[in-house]
């Protein structure tokens, strides 16, 4: 059986500290789970629900502030946490959340121009950074580019050095505001939760880079997945498991349900 039913996310709202320009309210988390989510000294958080991400929860007259967070990774190593914003990505110290480093990363102008003229709206057609991940001392960050996802790879110590750019499909969404969880295993193996398409039709869990070839659960078929909404994600020795809500077939009288995905991590 590919998941089991299983209600282990317990979600609170707390106040992100700050110094004013940066302020944002998260949803924290917790799960009970018997190993450990930390990984080599990172931990990636999916805990930013996309309401949260994508509204501003303090408006700001400076048109440069921050807003939307949609992402974190901890990188206990370095005493930092990296921050996934609208159009840019910070560096905070675990102690304090002072800044250390910020870099903005909005959507080319031909982007936007292009989003806008699908149908898009304005506040949509930014660059919002959904997707962070590490593998050693490099970071991956993905984002949506005016709906036309793009991952970059940066150092962790200097991310407003770009080393390389590639595309972005299939491993972060389209829209600003929909579900991802994302977690990066053994061997720079990414793995994705998240919906892959412009219209936000396709749903999947998504294995990419490393060695191994790409790898997809299968396409508009319920029995894998039915409308689920992506909760998070995390690794074992073996594993990788995603949790999500979706309506399953023996509660479809009581909503939607925490459903659990399990994964080979090879």
């Amino acid at each position: 059986m590919l998941w089991s039913t299983s209600s282990v996310v317990h979600l609170t709202r707390c106040h992100l500290p700050s110094d004013g320009r940066y302020a944002a309210y998260i949803v924290c988390f917790r799960i009970r789970i018997l190993r450990s989510n930390f990984h080599s000294g990172f931990l990636s958080v999916d805990i930013i629900s996309s309401s949260d991400a994508f509204t501003e929860s303090r408006r700001s007259k400076d048109p440069s502030a921050a807003t939307s967070f949609g992402a974190l990774l901890f990188d206990v190593a370095r005493n930092q946490v990296v921050v996934g914003a609208r159009d840019a990505i910070f560096r905070l110290s675990l102690k304090g959340l002072s800044l250390l480093e910020r870099a903005a990363w909005p959507a080319l102008p031909s982007k936007v121009s292009l989003c806008q003229m699908k149908g898009q709206s304005e506040s949509a057609c930014h660059n919002f950074v959904r997707v962070l991940a590490s593998n050693g001392s490099q970071l991956l960050a993905c984002g949506t580019s005016a709906y036309s996802p793009e991952c970059s790879w940066r150092q962790m110590e200097n991310i407003g050095h770009i080393v390389s750019n590639e595309s972005g499909i299939a491993k972060c969404p389209y829209a600003p505001d929909a579900n991802v969880t994302a977690l990066m295993v053994n061997e720079g193996r990414l793995f994705v939760a998240t919906h892959i398409d412009f219209s936000g039709a396709d749903p999947a869990i998504v294995r990419t880079l490393g060695s191994a070839p790409p790898l997809r659960t299968n396409i508009h078929d319920s029995r894998w997945l039915d409308d689920p909404q992506f909760v998070g994600s995390f690794q074992t020795e073996h594993f990788v498991y995603f949790l999500f809500r979706e309506v399953a077939v023996e509660y479809i009288n009581c909503g939607k349900v925490i459903a659990r995905a399990q994964c080979c991590s090879s």
